[in-house]
């Protein structure tokens, strides 16, 4: 495998790391059509197929979840690079700026049509400090995928920004392989293995309750979504992101349309209306008559942590109302020149 392979497949674990690490789900189940793919599109029948991490996007499919037509998985490195290679899907969900640069470099078949997440789900907390001012040049870090989108804004900002040192090549920071790890030693040391970790939803809320039934207090020192916009023109950390296949696009274009409207009803259920996906998660968990089926398919322990996080227009999730084509530019052109890189050129994102 090659640099560039790594590196993207990397980018493919960090993406599901976002939420708690389960088994990969093939789903087999009953085969209810997805109420965007098909029965909305009057003239096109055609249903898409799509592949997804487990974990925050999903969301975005809270009702999908018996859709034969739609795989989850919980190693998204085993499965979605080949995804992009193999060009069988309608439609993909991945990290959108790595979903990009390998769309652009390796000349794929997808364009980036909607930004499901953005970065409001990352933190930096503490369990030794109760403010940044604590930090000093010995501080530790854990954190996790140096590749991933947390990683990469934690890294600048903690340069260019806080005053806290490189941490890009430090041997006082540590990257896990994903953040399910970062949550393990926040909980076994309650939280003295390190200073400071950079975690993300819904892991923060899980070892929140986990370390307060030890007597702990978990301290949420930044939230980088917070952090990034004010050094950065109120930019964003970009999220998980929807690439829809070229040839489907052309050739069912009425599909299409359905699928992308019922994405953004169903973020926008999740933004708004928590109460009715949690509803529709518990639906799903009792219908399939199986204990955390809803972490195996969805990657959200359960229905009561989704709308703990979500209540109150809290969004601790940082799903993203999308419906902006220049927006989405902005979000995934903006961070990735603000780190070094370049621009997007403008075929590979979705009209």
């Amino acid at each position: 495998m090659n640099k560039k392979s790594v590196l993207f497949a990397a980018a493919a674990f960090a993406l599901a790391s976002c939420g708690i690490s389960v088994t990969p789900v093939n789903t087999s189940g009953a085969s209810g059509s997805a109420s965007g793919a098909s029965s909305s599109a009057a003239a096109d029948s055609y249903e898409m197929k799509w592949i997804s991490p487990t974990g925050i996007p999903t969301m975005a499919f809270y009702d999908q979840g018996a859709n034969a037509k739609w795989m989850s998985t919980a190693t998204p490195a085993e499965f979605i690079p080949q995804a992009f290679a193999s060009d069988n899907y309608d439609a993909i969900v991945f990290d959108g700026t790595s979903g990009l640069t390998n769309i652009t470099v390796n000349k794929r078949n997808y364009k980036l049509a909607r930004f499901i997440s953005v970065g409001d789900s990352f933190s930096v907390v503490s369990v030794k400090h109760t403010a940044e001012e604590a930090f000093n040049a010995s501080s530790t870090i854990d954190a996790f995928v140096k590749t991933g989108n947390a990683a990469k804004a934690f890294i600048s900002l903690a340069k260019n920004n806080w005053n806290w040192g490189d941490y890009a090549s430090s041997s006082l920071a540590t990257f896990e392989d994903g953040v399910a790890t970062v949550q393990s030693n926040l909980v076994s040391t309650k939280g003295q293995s390190h200073d400071y970790y950079v975690i993300a939803e819904p892991v923060k809320t899980a070892v929140t309750a986990a370390l307060k039934k030890q007597g702990v207090t978990l301290n949420t020192i930044y939230n980088l979504q917070t952090e990034w916009a004010k050094f950065h023109s109120n930019g964003k950390i970009p999220g998980g992101a929807l690439f829809i296949n070229n040839n489907t696009y052309a050739n069912h274009p009425a599909a299409v349309a359905a699928f992308l409207s019922q994405v953004d009803a169903r973020v926008a259920d999740a933004i708004d209306d928590p109460a009715k996906v949690a509803a529709s998660l518990n639906a799903y968990e009792e219908a399939t008559e199986g204990e955390d089926n809803v972490k195996a398919r969805f990657g959200i322990p359960n229905a009561a942590i989704f709308s703990q996080i979500q209540a109150d227009g809290k969004n601790g999730l940082g799903l993203y109302k999308d419906t902006a084509l220049n927006t989405r530019k902005a979000i995934a052109n903006d961070f990735n020149v603000a780190l070094g890189g370049s621009a997007f050129d403008d075929s590979a994102f979705l009209a």
